[in-house]
């Protein structure tokens, strides 16, 4: 069908091994560099995951900037960086590193949540494709609610809540 309308053609995405090779100390839970660049079929947005010893795959962050040999890459921590979540108990989609806070201690913000009451702390957060160069059901982190029933129905329009990244 794209051959007969002449749209091009979709690549698909492949997996590139690589190696940090460069971790600023005072970041390093935001950022850092990776041996791969453009020569290797890597462009800024793809997504940077981490494979665990059982095959499930974890997002990490994504790529910034891009050399021929090495590129940047900035976590899923770093406050800039806005991913949207599929919250796996209920389908709720909501964004990483929503408002100014940071969430504490090892964890991010998580927000922009619709008004529900069936949320479940540790339930497990995944990609929902959304973002060019981030496919779906890579697994974020686990949901962490804040306070007694999780959350505050005040005035809000949305909900936040905490995530522990994966």
């Amino acid at each position: 069908l794209r051959r007969m309308l002449n749209l091009p053609m979709v690549q698909e995405k492949k997996l590139v091994t690589g190696e940090i090779i460069l971790r600023d100390p005072l970041r390093f839970k935001e950022s850092f560099t990776v041996n791969k660049g453009s020569r290797d079929g890597i462009s800024p947005g793809d997504a940077v995951i981490d494979i665990t010893p059982d095959g499930r795959m974890l997002l990490v962050g994504r790529v910034s900037a891009c050399g021929a040999r090495s590129s940047k890459v900035v976590t899923i921590s770093e406050q800039s960086v806005r991913i949207s979540g599929r919250v796996g108990s209920n389908s709720a989609i909501g964004f990483t590193n929503t408002g100014n806070a940071h969430a504490g201690n090892n964890k991010i913000r998580f927000g922009w949540l619709p008004l529900r009451d069936d949320y479940v702390s540790g339930g497990v957060v995944t990609t929902t494709g959304f973002e060019k160069g981030i496919p779906a059901n890579i697994k974020i982190g686990e949901l962490v609610l804040t306070g007694n029933s999780g959350f505050n129905f005040s005035n809000s329009q949305d909900l936040s809540a905490a995530l522990i990244p994966a």
